[in-house]
């Protein structure tokens, strides 16, 4: 006899898979926001760099929907609903902060390199984000004593 998979395993499942892509267009971006500071054509790559930003924070909103789906599912106060709370608080301070990257450089000059603030909120957004990542990543085998 075969069961269904339950809500919160696909939920869970779907948020997994669909995480990657804004971790790897960000990572993206902050390589592309790096290369245009040590390219002598920077305009190509700080374009690129501002889309790779526009299409994480797109795919991390996506990503984020079947997590915050998830969220509910588990107890109040059991270990995963506390871990949740911190992956969500990380990436989301992460997005935020490449949102703002992404708002300076839609406003900036688009011929040059990234300019340093910018560049440095990118770099600081896909850290959050990846410490996010990390996080869950990390610590969802560890889960079963909830």
């Amino acid at each position: 006899m075969t069961t269904k998979p339950t809500l919160r395993v696909r939920l869970g499942a779907l948020h997994a898979v669909v995480s990657g892509i804004p971790l790897g267009l960000f990572v993206g971006g902050s390589l592309f926001d790096i290369a245009s500071r040590i390219s002598s054509e920077p305009a190509g790559y700080s374009r690129h760099a501002l889309w790779l930003f526009v299409a994480g924070a797109v795919m991390a909103v996506v990503a984020g929907i079947p997590g915050l789906l998830l969220l509910p599912v588990f107890e109040a106060t059991s270990v995963r609903a506390a871990l949740g709370r911190r992956h969500v608080l990380i990436t989301d301070a992460g997005l935020v902060v490449g949102i703002g990257s992404i708002l300076l450089r839609w406003r900036g000059d688009a011929a040059g390199a990234v300019p340093t603030v910018p560049l440095l909120l990118g770099l600081v957004a896909t850290g959050s984000i990846l410490a996010g990542g990390w996080l869950a990543a990390t610590t969802r085998m560890s889960r079963a004593d909830d």
